[in-house]
């Protein structure tokens, strides 16, 4: 996985960044099963990706997280993504404002790769990730 720096120093691209998270959440998912499933995940990722290879202004004007894909929990409120917190519940039941750790991230140049499950409300019975 390439470091923020070399995104940084454009030694690799934002949307190959991008490309390279995809392919391995594609490699390891059947195994780790640690990822929620999001249709039109690859579309959303490569806008953004092209979102921040258009504002990025040189090395020096990049925040330090730059194109960093970062998974979230499936208990923490991401805008365009549905938030179940490990719950059979509706996820309309569970709606609310961004998460301000999520407003942060997004401030510092990450990009959201997707959720992770969880837990039932993060307290209950492990989800069901396995080890590699």
């Amino acid at each position: 996985m390439p470091s923020a720096e070399r995104l940084r120093t454009s030694a690799i691209c934002v949307t190959e960044n991008v490309e390279h998270t995809l392919g391995r959440t594609g490699e390891v998912d059947d195994v780790v099963q640690a990822f929620v499933a999001e249709p039109g995940r690859a579309d959303r990722l490569r806008a953004a990706a092209r979102g921040l290879a258009e504002c990025a202004e040189g090395p020096a004007g990049c925040p330090p997280l730059y194109g960093i894909p970062v998974w979230v929990k499936n208990s923490v409120h991401v805008d365009g993504l549905p938030i179940r917190a490990g719950s059979a519940l509706w996820a309309d039941l569970l709606t609310g404002r961004r998460a301000a750790v999520v407003d942060r991230l997004l401030e510092a140049g990450a990009v959201i790769a997707g959720k992770t499950v969880t837990a039932e409300f993060a307290v209950a019975v492990p989800a069901p990730c396995r080890r590699r």
